[in-house]
């Protein structure tokens, strides 16, 4: 008996000095959630209502540039949470072309989260990796502050990004995966990047249209333009913190007039299982 008492006892302090040794994890400022309709065979598809991924997969890999690392991005799959998971930073970009002052210059701690799930279940897997990194007692409506939900926009032209925060049930403008990200949350107060894909052609359904690839060159053009804005955008953010002085400086419908081309909306990317 003796010995056992020592033994847990030792164990105990054992543990506890390990847990202090341990780094703590710095706090996570923004959790980057791309939306899109998860595909159990592994291949992610190019359909408009997979932007969400797109536009993740496009940003882990220009991340992955700026900081110099070689190789493919690395996504991190959780079977428990049911996610796939960047773990990233995203600091103040410079830009011989941007004027604006900088109001921080520390680097944010970004989560790219790319939900396991059909899109309207998203909402679950976006509070489960929330209370995983904020604790099981988090407020989600505070916490709901700190999610940029990307996703696509039939209510907007093809290419035309459109960034909004709060408002009503309306504003979420009927798409199925933010609206359970905004039930899941209780709150709509997070930022959405909404981006266009423009509205289905005559006599297609709506969901037919979604659920197909982008098709000619042209739209797979002015689709690199909006991955690419998009990523300006959010490197704005990161600089200035400001999200009403970037849906002003972004959101204009204006295509240039030359467009770069862009050979594949897939970006390449590993994946590591936990």
């Amino acid at each position: 008996i003796i010995f056992s008492l020592f033994f847990q006892n030792s164990l105990i302090v054992l543990v506890g000095f390990v847990m202090a040794a341990l780094p703590r994890k710095a706090t996570v400022d923004f959790y980057l959630v791309g939306l899109g309709n998860f595909n159990p065979s592994g291949d992610e598809s190019c359909a408009r209502h997979n932007l969400g991924f797109i536009f993740l997969n496009f940003l882990a890999n220009a991340l992955r540039e700026l900081q110099g690392l070689p190789g493919q991005a690395v996504f991190h799959r959780s079977s428990l949470l049911g996610v796939d998971l960047m773990d990233t930073t995203l600091g103040s970009i410079p830009s011989s072309s941007r004027k604006e002052k900088a109001t921080s210059s520390a680097p944010l701690r970004v989560m790219l989260v790319k939900p396991l799930s059909e899109m309207n279940n998203s909402g679950a897997v976006v509070r489960r990796v929330v209370q995983h990194f904020e604790g099981p007692s988090v407020s989600l409506a505070d916490a709901a502050r700190k999610c940029v939900v990307f996703c696509d926009d039939l209510h907007s032209a093809v290419g035309v990004l459109n960034i909004q925060e709060g408002g009503d049930q309306r504003s979420l403008g009927g798409h199925k995966g933010v609206e359970s990200v905004a039930r899941e949350l209780g709150s709509t107060a997070f930022v959405r990047f909404r981006m266009g894909v423009g509205r289905p052609p005559d006599g297609v359904p709506q969901t037919t249209f979604v659920l197909s690839e982008f098709s000619s060159q042209r739209e797979i053009d002015i689709i690199g333009h909006l991955l690419r804005t998009t990523t300006e955008a959010v490197q704005f953010v990161a600089h200035t913190g400001d999200f009403r002085a970037a849906r002003k400086k972004f959101g204009s419908s204006k295509l240039p007039s030359a467009l770069k081309p862009m050979a594949s909306l897939r970006f390449p990317f590993r994946l590591e299982y936990h």
